[in-house]
């Protein structure tokens, strides 16, 4: 911790992060006092200097802040840096694109740390690519998002990369003139627009999504203007949160009824209800109505669903959806109201169809084939039983009773209407398509080659 080339002892608080060092004084002997065996002297900045060497970090789960803590020497001055390292990994109430936007952002700092510590512009690259590897590992169940986007921003600062050495080129200067630092200045700045231009995803999306809503709904008014559109959803979905705004600002007069699932344990579907109803155009307020279910009576909120509305975490190249659990069950009691409804109606002239199950998702969280399952994602039993009487839990735990802790599962393709993405209204072909858009970036990222400056040199 001291540059001294002595490994030191460094205590964690659990809780805050602080961190606390005993510094290495070296080997000691009994000649030191009769009190004290022969080993090796600890000097505590605590007791000594009445300060710690970090005083930790503020964060929502305070109980697991210390898990959070590392330690390594990223400037290669012989002394270890105190990181925390738990945006991406930890962050248990961002949504997927929220998560992939600081796994860039976290890429963008980590290069700056990189520019300090590589020597050359192969190890700068083969940095690089480590850094967005880790970065993907970090959230296994939504890993689909930071991939695509790590992976998209590695092929841009590629492209950036390889323009200035052909510019450099050109003006008879030398490639090395611009250094390791500078390829970094150029990967960040690369990185801020990528940043921007992910804002108009953003945009993008919602507009397919209301030419979508608009399609849907035109020739239910033909038929009863009174009529709302039901929409059911789960979770706290940022796209699908930002997408029904969207609608309210521009569509504020489409009556819509919209049932939340609940979505325990950690009840995100309240949260989202909560936190549309906060920023709703004040024109919408007048025409929808919001409706909160309890996860158990989806049968029930399924009856009456015209568009089961559903975020993804992944979606693989053959078109199954990976969301937060309840969607399979939502899209199996939705399809099957709708087949009863078709059975019901087949002799009638219905100006409209029910049970649509529709997935709104950047085209981002597509997989390349191959890649569609990866380690499941298991949350504390406490997540779940906190909500339980002290006794019950305490009856359960003694009999070593299991508690189901996942929070993802697959929907499957069959189940699925739509893919909603800002690219357009895609069906299984198109979702194909983009996987193999992607497998292909891959490729020419991870794929064994030198990348962007092995040209020939």
């Amino acid at each position: 911790m001291n540059g001294d080339g002595q490994a030191d002892y460094c205590v964690v608080n659990i809780q805050s992060g602080r961190v606390d060092v005993w510094y290495n004084q070296g080997p000691v002997s009994k000649s030191w006092g009769s009190q004290t065996p022969a080993g090796m002297l600890w000097w505590n900045s605590t007791t000594q200097k009445n300060a710690p060497v970090a005083s930790g970090v503020t964060y929502l789960e305070k109980w697991t802040a210390g898990d959070m803590v590392t330690f390594g020497d990223l400037n290669g001055d012989g002394r270890d840096e105190y990181l925390y390292v738990g945006k991406v990994d930890s962050n248990y109430t961002s949504g997927a694109r929220q998560l992939a936007s600081t796994a860039l952002s976290s890429l963008s700092q980590l290069l700056g740390y990189a520019a300090l510590t590589c020597q050359n512009r192969v190890e700068l690259w083969d940095e690089t690519r480590r850094i967005a590897k880790e970065l993907v590992a970090a959230r296994p169940s939504m890993s689909a998002a930071i991939n695509s986007c790590l992976i998209r921003a590695l092929s841009s600062i590629d492209e950036t990369w390889r323009n200035h050495q052909k510019e450099e080129k050109e003006r008879g200067e030398g490639v090395k003139e611009v250094g390791v630092k500078g390829l970094v200045d150029l990967a960040q700045a690369r990185i801020d627009q990528i940043m921007r231009e992910r804002k108009e995803v953003t945009s993008k999306l919602g507009a397919v999504f209301m030419d979508y809503i608009t399609s849907f709904q035109e020739p239910r008014s033909q038929a009863d203007t009174n009529s709302p559109l039901h929409i059911l959803t789960l979770s706290n979905s940022s796209t699908i949160r930002t997408a029904l705004l969207t609608l309210s600002q521009t569509h504020p007069s489409i009556p819509l009824e919209i049932t939340v699932m609940e979505s325990r344990p950690r009840c995100e579907g309240a949260d989202m209800c909560a936190q549309i109803l906060r920023f709703l155009d004040s024109k919408a307020k007048e025409k929808w109505r919001f409706k909160i279910t309890p996860d158990c009576a989806i049968g029930t909120a399924a009856k009456d669903t015209d568009i089961l509305l559903l975020g993804a975490d992944r979606i693989s190249s053959e078109g199954r959806v990976s969301n937060k659990i309840g969607s399979a069950a939502a899209a199996i009691c939705v399809r099957h109201c709708h087949q009863q409804h078709q059975q019901q109606h087949q002799h009638q002239s219905d100006s409209h169809s029910k049970g649509k199950v529709v997935i709104l998702s950047e085209s981002d969280k597509i997989v390349a084939e191959g890649v569609e399952d990866r380690k499941t994602e298991n949350h504390p039993a406490e997540e779940m039983s906190k909500a339980w009487s002290e006794e019950t839990r305490k009856v359960l735990e003694d009999a070593g009773v299991e508690v189901f802790g996942e929070w993802f599962e697959w929907v499957g393709w069959e189940s699925v209407d739509v893919y909603v993405t800002e690219r357009g209204v895609l069906d299984r072909e198109g979702v194909k398509r983009v996987a193999e858009e992607i497998e292909g970036l891959e490729r020419r990222v991870f794929g064994g080659g030198t990348g962007w400056y092995d040209l020939g040199e």
